[in-house]
């Protein structure tokens, strides 16, 4: 505690923080490279009890931004609180969302939690034929996080007269594997391959024939 008034001064100059006061730092980086994520906006949001009853609703505490080197530092005051959620967002990547168990931080001491983001990319696909008679599977092999169909194993199918663009989010700065099978009548054949997804939006263009 840092309230006996006889040492207040005292403790001041030792930096003694109030019980409800915290301090976090940490750091954000690329998922895929490992490389920092400048220029960040880091957000700490709670919940808390109001009036006897749980909220589960998320209000801002403080915020800030991540130096050259991916590393951020926060202080705030919070009371009563039941979660806290760390919020990322950094330009040309994916926002964040961590929450965390009120104690898993701790007041007057110094709390790191540390971020992994990923870019948000895309892969634009354009699949065509102008005959009939060939089917294609084509299958991307697991790769990222929450991007719907995009990110199942499951297969695309394609079949006789087709000229189809899709696109796909996905995470970028890595190389995603494929699997793509051609079947016409009883034969088949099977060839696989990578996409590297460094840019924004790549684009992925298979004729069948």
């Amino acid at each position: 505690m840092c309230l006996l008034p006889f040492a207040a001064l005292f403790l001041i100059f030792q930096g003694c923080k109030p019980d409800s006061e915290y301090e976090v730092t940490g750091n954000v980086s690329d998922g895929n490279t490992g490389l920092a994520v400048s220029n960040a906006k880091v957000y700490i949001d709670f919940s808390k009890l109001e009036n006897g009853a749980y909220s589960n609703s998320f209000s801002n505490i403080t915020e800030t931004e991540t130096d050259e080197l991916g590393n951020y530092n926060v202080e705030f005051r919070a009371e009563k609180v039941v979660e806290y959620r760390v919020r990322v967002e950094g330009d040309a990547f994916f926002n964040v969302f961590d929450t965390l168990n009120r104690n898993e931080w701790l007041a007057s001491e110094s709390n790191e939690h540390s971020v992994l983001v990923y870019r948000d990319s895309k892969i634009k696909f354009h699949f065509y034929s102008s005959q009939s008679g060939i089917t294609v599977l084509f299958k991307m092999m697991p790769h990222s996080e929450n991007c719907g169909t995009c990110c199942s194993a499951s297969n695309y199918v394609f079949g006789g007269i087709v000229d189809t663009t899709f696109t796909c989010p996905v995470y970028g700065n890595q190389t995603i594997e494929y699997e793509l099978t051609r079947i016409s009548g009883v034969q088949s054949s099977q060839e696989t391959g990578q996409i590297d997804v460094y840019e924004d939006e790549v684009n992925f263009e298979y004729q069948i024939n």
